[in-house]
């Protein structure tokens, strides 16, 4: 067993989304660092995302069921060749969870550009945006529905 499988369940992702939004609230006091609030806002997302992915069932080829826990034995599985884990997580959500895909791409292309090529953000207006695609994403993950 790897150590994905270990730590990467239902519920260690709804706690590590938590975490990690816990972080996102305390930055959002900060207007100095506007692109962890963006960064810890988007992988929040990805493990209220993960939250809601799991236990997820699918026929595979062969005709026979199986029942995937996590996100790397699913990602192994069903990725494109060269695709990466948060690209593969950015196209489930297209395909799977159309009511919050467009909150998901946001937070993608705002953490992509805090990460790599713009740290400035005014935070009056980012901090409000974020909340509401962070919010969205938690609703829909933890509603079930």
């Amino acid at each position: 067993m790897d150590l994905y499988s270990i730590t990467m369940g239902n519920s260690r992702n709804l706690e590590h989304a938590e975490h990690n939004e816990k972080a996102y609230r305390y930055l959002c006091q900060e207007p100095e660092f506007s692109d962890w609030i963006i960064t810890t806002a988007f992988y929040s997302a990805i493990h209220y995302i993960r939250h809601r992915m799991f236990p997820f069932e699918a026929q595979l080829k062969n005709g026979k069921t199986h029942k995937f826990d996590n996100f790397e034995s699913l990602f192994n599985r069903f990725r494109k060749e060269d695709e990466g884990r948060h690209g593969f997580q950015l196209n489930w959500v297209r395909d799977h969870y159309e009511p919050i895909s467009k909150h998901y791409r946001r937070l993608d292309e705002l953490s992509n550009e805090a990460r790599y090529f713009n740290y400035e953000f005014p935070s009056n207006k980012i901090v409000p945006e974020v909340n509401g695609h962070l919010k969205a994403i938690r609703l829909f993950c933890k509603s079930g529905q």
